[in-house]
């Protein structure tokens, strides 16, 4: 008798678990949508405006990565070597993962379009696996949707919503400064998708060389990689993986692990168009992180880039 009441038990709390986490998530997304303030200026936002970039008619270069690609280029170089397609910086932040950033642009995308893949080498993380985090609660109050975002990115969001809350409160402050200060804000970015605001304020000097560290190198991420690319040829888009950009001080703490994701994306059939240690730049070129570049190193970057992109459109 007691063993069928407490099985009885068991099965009603199994079944009001789920409700009890139902219930839960409409709390927080009511919170997200109705009480935490938005900010039409937030930095993330600048998302919205280049998916809009991309319904441009006509061929087009994409550059696509976190935010070593909306920090890194001057597009308006890239336009004057191939001036028959438009020039898109696609790159917003390593925080949304290159899975969701590849999901979105994939449908815009058409035959003959030039698609640069550049993804931050922590995307190649066993802890990250190329998923976003917080940075996408922007992108899901401003849409009031989750398309395009995955269950785990969703658990990831709900667990970290206070910090979110938080950072909407200091940007809310910070973004008030824009023009007076350095601040991220969705302004700040070029009718091409370049970020150049930082451009008009000092460079943080003696910015220091930081470990890339990862107990081991997630092969879904690659996968992912590759059946996008496949995907993507199919429709006729041409598609190129290009290193990131990083400083020369984190570089030289890290060239066991950089090889490594060379030497595996290479076996994953989606090579990197060009050597890595290529884009180690000297520290000077950097602007407030191992990725950010200022405006001189956007310049040097782009070049190389443009060097490498002639040879690799001659062949195709």
């Amino acid at each position: 008798m007691i063993y069928k009441e407490a099985k009885k038990y068991f099965y009603k709390t199994l079944l009001f678990i789920p409700l009890v986490g139902m219930i839960y998530v409409t709390i927080l997304f009511g919170i997200l949508f109705y009480i935490i303030p938005d900010i039409e200026t937030s930095y993330s936002l600048g998302h919205i405006d280049k998916m809009k970039l991309l319904n441009k008619e006509g061929k087009k270069i994409v550059l696509l990565g976190g935010s070593n690609v909306g920090f890194g280029f001057n597009s308006n170089l890239i336009k004057e070597e191939f001036n028959e397609y438009t020039v898109i910086n696609a790159g917003t932040r390593a925080g949304f993962g290159m899975r969701f950033s590849l999901k979105e642009i994939s449908k815009k995308l058409k035959k003959d379009d030039i698609l640069i893949i550049m993804p931050e080498y922590n995307h190649f993380s066993d802890d990250s696996k190329g998923y976003g985090g917080i940075d996408l609660l922007d992108i899901i109050k401003y849409r009031k949707s989750i398309k395009n975002i995955t269950i785990r990115e969703i658990y990831y969001c709900i667990l970290n919503i206070k910090s979110y809350f938080l950072n909407q409160i200091n940007s809310g402050i910070s973004n008030k400064l824009y023009g007076k200060i350095f601040v991220y804000d969705r302004r700040g970015y070029n009718k091409n998708g370049d970020y150049i605001e930082h451009y008009k304020f000092p460079i943080i000097n003696n910015l220091k060389g930081q470990v890339i560290f990862m107990k081991k190198i997630d092969n879904s991420i690659l996968t992912f990689f590759y059946k996008e690319k496949i995907k993507l040829e199919k429709n006729g888009v041409i598609v190129f993986f290009f290193p990131p950009v990083l400083q020369n001080s984190s570089a030289n703490l890290s060239i066991k692990t950089l090889k490594e994701i060379e030497k595996k994306m290479k076996n994953n059939k989606t090579p990197f168009s060009d050597k890595i240690e290529n884009y180690y730049l000297e520290d000077k070129y950097f602007y407030d992180t191992i990725y950010h570049l200022n405006k001189e190193g956007a310049k040097i970057r782009t070049e190389k880039v443009i060097k490498k992109l002639k040879v690799l459109i001659d062949k195709e």
